[in-house]
């Protein structure tokens, strides 16, 4: 889910605002997918449990989930920073090094 979400927003993926937030906004959803996916997975075809049913899984999902989701979300954050930093530096770096190319 994560990978799909990534793919699916990175054509539209610049150092900007909104597109930063829209990244952010996909990646929060891809995550809390990919937990439910996972986390349902394991419960439901793992044979932990003798009789899983929907109102355990709601709760540990709602145990777990959040955890899940704010620790992938603290990682997107870094990531989107470094995006950010990254493309300044080249930008600078090409607006400068092209210039002094010229003279």
């Amino acid at each position: 889910m994560l990978w799909y979400g990534g793919r699916l927003y990175s054509s539209r993926l610049r150092a900007d605002a909104w597109p930063l937030v829209g990244a952010w906004c996909v990646a929060l959803l891809s995550a809390a997918l990919s937990f439910a996916v996972s986390n349902g997975s394991f419960y439901w075809l793992g044979g932990r449990y003798a009789n899983p049913h929907m109102a355990e899984y709601l709760e540990r999902l709602g145990q777990w989930g959040p955890l899940f989701v704010r620790t992938t979300m603290g990682y997107v954050t870094v990531a989107l920073v470094a995006y950010v930093v990254a493309s300044r530096v080249v930008a600078w770096y090409g607006a400068h090094h092209s210039s002094g190319a010229r003279t």
